[in-house]
């Protein structure tokens, strides 16, 4: 965290998911509670033991001379983010990817014996890679903090502008399924052969997806100077790791705890200015309790009259583009005043006992948010945004 600086704001943002193509596709699709996930159709499904994904629905263009849907999907996101902010001069712009694999399909089609069609993506990575296609020539980094990735790299490209190493900062999560990365998340005996439920007393785990989310931000002055129309002020943020274990959080939620108390901080406001929460929410019995007991550690009383979500029973968990797009969705139930529902929860848990808004969509007066991402490895970041009010 770089506190202090200028202010940040969002004047930009792109999405690609298995809603559709863009953020207008995947809000309306929240919104409307509709669930992305279906049978697993690019790879074949008989050599998985998980059979249906969140796979993003083709796309019309690939980036010249490359084919790796993972960068394809970054690259389109970031575009309708830049495109959005009405960017005249895009070279000055820093660029931040997170992502839990990376080019994978590349990585796969060089181990096959496809060397010279891989060499690019090992020579550059997919950041470089993006940042040619993209026209962008300001600060270039890379984050990897599995699938808290997404958020993370949000408050990375806000430090760039507060420490005043840039102006403006593209920050983006992605990830894409291949025939290894469904091999190992199936492995890992994560995800459910049924519906993702979160917060529900029968949840038995999550659905990866895949695809891509990126927000622009830069300093206040720079988008009221070139008359940009910020669409929210980033407050701050954090994140934290739990030194527990690989792949299980800590028994008592304390590393989402500090996350999320580390980014009230970090923002200068106190828990009772928070509105709604957009959870990880991931649908697996341990995450869904310990999350909760987080909230209730870091807003006490209150944390029960705060509305909060779930939303990967309708996008799927994407990965390292998982708490981008939900950023994104944080961000739109600001400016809209709709709370997307949490799909599926229909059975109470004792031990999930907040206000989750399930079933329906509703409205809300929301000024401030915050968006929660957690990972393995014991990775956890939390965003806070607010209501631009000029």
């Amino acid at each position: 965290m770089a506190s202090g600086g200028p202010r940040v704001v969002i004047t930009g943002m792109g999405a690609v998911s298995c809603l559709g193509h863009g953020v207008s596709a995947m809000w309306e699709g929240l919104a409307a509670g509709r669930c992305g996930i279906g049978p697993l159709a690019r790879l074949n499904a008989e050599e998985h033991r998980i059979k249906h994904a969140g796979e993003v629905p083709p796309l019309d263009a690939p980036v010249e001379d490359f084919s790796d849907l993972a960068i394809r999907y970054a690259v389109a996101a970031c575009a309708e983010a830049l495109d959005q902010a009405r960017l005249e001069d895009r070279r000055p712009v820093a660029l931040v990817l997170g992502s839990n694999f990376g080019a994978m399909a590349r990585t796969e089609r060089l181990l096959s014996g496809a060397r010279a069609e891989s060499d690019a993506v090992l020579a550059e990575g997919p950041t470089r890679i993006a940042a040619k296609e993209l026209g962008l020539e300001g600060v270039q980094s890379t984050v990897s903090l599995s699938c808290a990735s997404g958020n993370a790299v949000i408050g990375y490209a806000a430090d760039l502008i507060r420490s005043g190493r840039a102006e403006i900062a593209l920050a983006a999560g992605y990830d894409a399924i291949s025939e290894i990365v469904w091999a190992g998340l199936c492995s890992l005996r994560a995800m459910t052969a049924d519906k993702i439920r979160p917060f529900d007393r029968r949840r038995d785990g999550t659905i990866f997806s895949e695809g891509a989310g990126a927000l622009l931000l830069e300093s206040a002055d720079h988008a009221l100077k070139r008359a940009a129309q910020p669409l929210a002020l980033f407050l701050g943020y954090a994140t934290s790791n739990n030194a527990f274990h690989m792949t299980y959080p800590d028994p008592d939620g304390a590393g989402m705890a500090r996350a999320m108390r580390d980014a009230l901080q970090d923002s200068h406001i106190a828990p009772d200015e928070v509105d709604h929460i957009n959870a990880h929410a991931t649908g697996t019995p341990s995450n869904d309790k310990l999350e909760t007991a987080a909230i209730k550690t870091v807003f006490g009383p209150r944390a029960a009259a705060i509305p909060i979500n779930g939303l990967k029973a309708m996008l799927g968990h994407a990965m390292g583009a998982a708490g981008a797009l939900e950023a994104i969705a944080t961000v739109l139930t600001i400016r809209t005043g709709i709370i997307p529902p949490t799909i599926n929860l229909e059975v109470p848990d004792p031990d999930c006992d907040l206000d989750y808004t399930p079933s329906k969509a509703r409205r809300a007066a929301v000024r401030t948010a915050m968006n929660n991402s957690a990972g393995f490895g014991g990775c956890n970041a939390s965003a806070v945004f607010r209501r631009w009010e000029g």
